[in-house]
């Protein structure tokens, strides 16, 4: 089982909307949370970190899932 974290980042084009860093727990098994941020207008960052999953292409598909769902 693995440990780690999936990140994401998208640029903003636009209004520069910006937010300070939160998390949540996603209620998904082998996630522990997810943090979002977008501290600078130009960017919203996303951290999805795992407590155990079976492989890194488990680990970026289930990152996906939890991205798309929330």
């Amino acid at each position: 089982m693995l440990k780690g974290t999936v990140n994401f980042e998208a640029t903003i084009k636009g209004n520069g909307v910006s937010f300070p860093s939160f998390e949540f727990d996603p209620n998904e098994p082998g996630v522990h949370k997810v943090e979002i941020e977008a501290p600078n207008g130009d960017a919203i960052r996303v951290r999805v970190h795992f407590t155990s999953v079976l492989s890194e292409k488990t680990a970026r598909e289930l990152a996906v899932k939890v991205n798309l769902q929330h």
